[in-house]
């Protein structure tokens, strides 16, 4: 699931790529430019602090995307989980 959603945030020329979503993070310009100069941008803005499965479903919804917030409750489903959360 992580790999498919590093790639779906890769910079696709349009709305809703890690730009949008580190924006949406609160990360300032500078470091958005910084997470542009690593080799994987989309996995450091993931990776660049704690983030809930809901809290990351509600930001990538509010970027455009979709698809990335469908392939997340995909993978959450198929875990089987039995907390009240997933149980809605």
């Amino acid at each position: 699931m992580w790999k498919g959603l590093i790639i779906k945030l890769d910079p696709l020329g349009n709305q809703g790529s890690y730009k949008d979503l580190a924006s949406e993070l609160g990360f300032n310009m500078e470091k958005i430019l910084y997470f542009q100069s690593r080799t994987n941008p989309s996995d450091a803005v993931l990776s660049s602090r704690p983030i809930t499965i809901e809290e990351l479903c509600t930001k990538l919804a509010a970027i455009g995307r979709s698809d990335a917030k469908l392939l997340i409750k995909e993978w959450v489903k198929s875990q089987d989980c039995k907390c009240a959360a997933c149980s809605n």
